[in-house]
Parts: C-alpha cells; sequence; structure tokens
C-alpha cells in the first residue's frame, strides 16, 4: 500500500504485479495444454470421449481465468470491493481446473506438471493478496476512517454544503455502481446537485455574516431520492 499525501492509494501493487505476469503466463498455459493434447491425441490411445471432454475444460478453465483476471485488475486499480470478491470467487473453480489437469486428467505429461504447478504458484499468493486488500476496502468503508472521508477541520469556513455534496456525491457513487438509479431519481440527482452548489455559493458570499443555511428543500429531494431508488 502506499500514500500520497492526504489520500492513500488503497489498491495493492503486489497483487497487480501478479494479475500483470499471470496474465501472460496463463496465455502460454493454454497454448502449450493446446500442443500437448494435439500430441497425445496422435500419439496416445487417448478415448475419445476423454480428449473431448479435457479440450472442453480448458476452454472453460480459459474463459473463468479471463473473467477472474479482468474483475481482479479493475477491482485492485479503481479499489471496487464487488469485483474482487467476484475475482477471488472464481478463483476457486479456477483452481480446482488446475489441480485436475495436473493430477485427474486421463494422461498426464511431465510437462504439465510443471505448469500447473507453476500456475497455482500463482494462485496462492493471489488469494493471500486479494484477501488482504478485499479487508483493507472493508476497513475503509466501514470504519469511515480520517483517508476515507474529510476530517471536520478540512471542511472550509461556511462549508457546511461542500461536506453535505461530498456526502451526496458518495451517495450517487454508491447506487449509480450498483445501477438501481431510476430515470426520475437521476433527475432529482441534477436538481440537488444545482440546488448544493447555489447554496454553497450564498454561503461563500456571505461570510462574513455567517447563517445557517435553509435545508428544507435539501432534505426534500433527499427524501424523493430515496424513495425513487428501484
Amino acid at each position: 500500500m502506499a500514500a500520497s499525501g492526504k489520500n492513500e492509494i488503497l489498491s495493492s501493487a503486489p497483487l497487480q504485479v501478479l494479475l500483470y505476469l499471470n496474465c501472460w503466463y496463463f496465455g502460454a498455459f493454454f497454448i502449450a495444454e493446446l500442443l500437448m493434447f494435439v500430441y497425445k491425441g496422435v500419439l496416445l490411445p487417448y478415448p475419445p470421449a476423454n480428449l473431448i471432454l479435457d479440450i472442453v475444460l480448458l476452454f472453460l478453465f480459459l474463459g473463468l481465468e479471463i473473467l477472474r483476471i479482468f474483475y481482479g485488475w479493475k477491482g485492485n486499480l479503481c479499489e471496487q470491493t464487488l469485483a474482487l470478491v467476484l475475482s477471488v470467487g472464481v478463483l476457486v473453480p479456477c483452481t480446482v481446473l488446475s489441480v485436475y489437469f495436473l493430477l485427474l486428467q486421463t494422461f498426464v505429461l511431465r510437462l504439465e506438471v510443471i505448469i500447473n504447478a507453476m500456475l497455482l504458484c500463482f494462485y496462492g499468493p493471489e488469494l493471500l493478496l486479494g484477501l488482504t486488500t478485499l479487508g483493507t476496502f472493508s476497513r475503509c468503508a466501514r470504519g469511515y476512517g480520517e483517508h476515507c472521508l474529510p476530517s471536520w477541520e478540512e471542511v472550509p469556513v461556511g462549508g457546511c454544503c461542500t461536506l453535505r455534496r461530498f456526502l451526496f456525491t458518495s451517495f450517487l457513487c454508491v447506487f449509480q455502481e450498483v445501477g438501481v438509479c431510476s430515470r426520475s431519481t437521476k433527475t432529482h440527482q441534477v436538481q440537488l446537485g444545482v440546488l448544493l452548489s447555489a447554496q454553497n455559493v450564498e454561503d461563500s458570499s456571505s461570510a462574513s455574516a455567517p447563517r445557517r443555511p435553509n435545508t428544507t428543500e435539501t432534505n426534500k429531494l433527499v427524501f424523493i431520492l430515496l424513495l425513487n431508488v428501484d
């Protein structure tokens, strides 16, 4: 983990390096497995049904691995817990398939033992780093630590609307990420954003004579937003 100034970077650099290397390694692994299946199908008494099953499992392995690396990459760099959870979850069937090609397929070549063992060596650290990074994301989201939300000292004079706009933006990011905002909800989002901006300008212009801002209309729009979530 690295920190820069007041904004802490929660993404894991070692996890990102492992995902990058695993991406290239699995490409070589897939090509090598295909060539070895051609070799075994031509020179060994491989039952046709077993050969077809193993090739189908290999292509299934390819699809799961692409999905796992994509969501792991996205979840780590964008600090998205849901994507990283999906990546860690897909790691389980990928590990099962790797063990199958290592021990349980009809004919196992010595080269297959080596390349599958190396692939499992990627999976172990990736699982540990993925769980560690998920724990970091969860602590930040649950604990509202000093790096997750601005402290009261960081809010400028007359900045009640600034803090409220920050909380509102966080609220919108969560619901837009899940994709549950309706069209009417997005209309009220725009209205509330304009209102908060106008109140912030008004508070800044009257900083010499501070007063409590009128929040009736703002609270009404927030309540409408909550009612319009599908």
